[in-house]
């Protein structure tokens, strides 16, 4: 009877090993939930990395994108070779339905030459190593035309573009207004200043089509810090033409029309001055 029940004893502790899962299988279990961890943790990361949309602008200068189709596989080539290779003047085409016409040397598009994409855009200028680099017209094809610096294929250096009465000739860096410049929405209406990534930051001169004027500082597209205007009769706008002036402290933030402290001073304007 003694053995009997000392084999009974032993039974619960055999039917837990059998119940419990091999030390491997274990470990493999571990190393799933931990890969599905990481690739829920790339996944997030690769969210939070997303740049937001930026806020609608004024005008409809784009980011240029021209570069991205100088990579691709040439479908076709007419001109000479050297060593089966693409080498003088000629026309090129791509798998991606773009179309150059120029310079080549060994393969790559280097030298003058006309670049047309099936978007409609078009760039004739320099390339150097099949980039976009130097001098040369790009066509939109919306209308709008840009003719100045690039560089890696964005409007880049000093550049004027047009597009119907809308007009800027000043600085870019990578596709957008950056620096002094100079921006004409119509006849009356302009912005002539600082920019930074697009948008007037700095120091700059508004004037709009009513003739209210705003000379002052500028941060992130808005008004902001000191300035110096002419207001329409004390109702609140910058007037150009006469009537009362002020300067003092605009926080656009805040709202359209508050100051920090009350106005500096008042004066009369001379319409005749």
């Amino acid at each position: 009877m003694g053995k009997g029940n000392a084999s009974k004893t032993k039974m619960p502790k055999d039917r837990k090993k059998s119940l419990a899962p091999p030390k491997k299988e274990e470990e493999q279990q571990k190393e799933e939930a931990q890969k599905e961890e990481e690739i829920v943790e790339e996944m997030i990361q690769e969210i939070e990395a997303q740049p937001e949309e930026e806020p609608p602008k004024e005008d409809t200068f784009k980011t240029d994108t021209l570069n991205e189709f100088l990579h691709l596989i040439i479908s076709s080539w007419s001109g000479p070779c050297e060593g089966a290779i693409p080498n003088g003047f000629g026309q090129m085409i791509l798998r991606s339905g773009a179309v150059y016409e120029g310079d080549v040397a060994f393969g790559r598009l280097h030298g003058k030459g006309t670049l047309k994409l099936p978007n409609g855009w078009t760039f004739e200028g320099d390339f150097v190593q099949n980039s976009i680099q130097g001098s040369g017209r790009i066509c939109f094809p919306d209308g709008g035309e840009y003719e100045g610096e690039v560089a890696a294929g964005y409007r880049h250096g000093e550049g004027v573009f047009r597009l119907g009465e809308i007009t800027y000739q000043g600085f870019w860096k990578a596709g957008k207004k950056h620096g002094e410049g100079r921006c004409q929405w119509n006849e009356k209406s302009f912005y002539e200043g600082s920019w930074k990534n697009g948008l007037c930051e700095g120091y700059g001169e508004r004037r709009w089509g009513n003739d209210d004027l705003y000379v002052g500082e500028w941060k992130n597209g808005k008004r902001h810090g000191h300035w110096g205007g002419q207001l329409l009769g004390g109702l609140g706008g910058f007037w150009l033409g006469g009537s009362w002036g002020v300067s003092g402290r605009f926080d656009y933030f805040r709202s359209q029309s508050s100051f920090d402290d009350e106005f500096d001073r008042y004066f009369k304007i001379d319409p005749n001055s």
